[in-house]
């Protein structure tokens, strides 16, 4: 049995649509939302909108924070935080605090004002957000990455 036996053997109809139901399901699987980390009944999901600025630029961090419990409200509180000092909040300070309350199974977008100062190097730039019932002191936590663009 050689080769061209092989091949001409193949069903290739069928190895075609196979092909085309992974990359379908992989589409879908990449599409899905990002499910929240989640720690305590509290989940967090960070997201930036842009996700890339040039110095000088703004972006806004949304944080979605959930209540996972099915019949208490929590009284949280969020702390969003950046690591250099050129990446400030609207009150200029690298850290800011927000409390929010969610029902049983509600989530709240809550938004931060971020700029970039002018003079801040290409890169990648963290910030981290956290959120905790306000009684606790561990809480969930979830990092996204802010790219800045060199200057034009």
């Amino acid at each position: 049995m050689g080769v061209k036996d092989i091949i001409s053997r193949i069903r290739w109809k069928s190895v075609i649509l196979v092909l085309v139901l992974i990359i379908v399901v992989v589409l879908l699987f990449k599409s899905l939302p990002f499910q929240p980390k989640v720690r305590d009944n509290v989940g967090i999901s960070l997201s930036a909108d842009p996700d890339t600025i040039p110095p000088g630029g703004k972006s806004t961090i949304d944080v979605e924070v959930t209540n996972l419990h099915s019949t208490d409200t929590l009284n949280m509180v969020v702390s969003v935080k950046t690591h250099d000092e050129k990446l400030v909040f609207s009150n200029n300070n690298m850290t800011i605090f927000q409390e929010v309350s969610v029902g049983p199974k509600e989530t709240r977008k809550l938004k931060f004002n971020v700029r970039l100062l002018s003079g801040a190097l290409e890169g990648k730039y963290s910030i981290d957000a956290s959120a905790r019932e306000k009684s606790s002191i561990v809480g969930v936590e979830d990092t996204i990455y802010l790219n800045v663009e060199s200057e034009r």
